[in-house]
């Protein structure tokens, strides 16, 4: 019989109910909130925005514990009704909506999430999420790291 620690069983669990997969082509794993909640940093990040941490708290757009943000995201429910498991897959690929969030996209600004989009239609999800993982990792140590984050958390590298 194997014995897993405590702390091994409980990040086994949070892998399993964590899904940085998007409908938008945004990486939802490069998410100040998907971020701060997987990694337990969810109360101080939700104080200091102004919410409770049940608001802030978000497992990925795709599962059914998300953000006050993200359940009222058009998009997300855009995809949720019509059955999408991406809106690359959609006939109106890229809607009127896609097209809005892609020139206003505040939230991450650096980021082309037509051009994701395209990439996630013609190589797979899997591949699309390998390089998402990649591209929202620290060069130097390879710790997650988040849209907006200028420095690496684990190591201290400057982007």
């Amino acid at each position: 019989m194997t014995v897993i620690s405590i702390t091994r069983q409980k990040q086994l669990e949070n892998v399993a109910k964590f899904n940085p997969d998007s409908f938008c082509g945004l990486y939802c794993g490069a998410c100040v909130r998907y971020l701060s909640t997987k990694n337990e940093r969810i109360n101080s990040l939700a104080i200091d925005s102004g919410l409770s941490p049940e608001a802030f708290q978000c497992t990925g757009c795709k599962t059914n514990q998300v953000s006050r943000r993200c359940k009222s995201c058009t998009i997300r429910e855009c995809a949720i009704e019509r059955g999408l498991d991406s809106c690359a897959n959609c006939v109106e690929y890229p809607c009127t909506n896609l097209r809005l969030l892609h020139h206003n996209n505040s939230y991450c600004s650096q980021f082309d999430i037509i051009e994701s989009l395209n990439y996630r239609k013609q190589n797979g999800i899997k591949s699309w999420l390998m390089h998402q993982r990649l591209h929202w990792s620290c060069p130097i140590c390879f710790a997650e790291i988040g849209f907006k984050d200028k420095m690496c958390l684990k190591c201290g590298t400057v982007f």
